[in-house]
């Protein structure tokens, strides 16, 4: 029989080792995150012009 994992637990497993094993890169990672959160990339969703597109 094939047991699967909840996947929340799989990813707070991976994340708990991931803190034991490089704590300050782990804040580092995250504080990096928690700025792209608040403040994401702004993409370029303008449509190019016929007339701008090179052939």
């Amino acid at each position: 029989m094939l047991v699967t994992q909840n996947p929340v637990e799989i990813l707070r497993q991976y994340i708990l080792r991931y803190i034991d094993e490089d704590p300050e890169e782990f804040v580092r990672k995250f504080a990096e995150f928690k700025e792209w959160r608040e403040n994401p990339p702004m993409l370029n969703l303008k449509k190019e012009r016929k007339r701008d597109v090179v052939r």
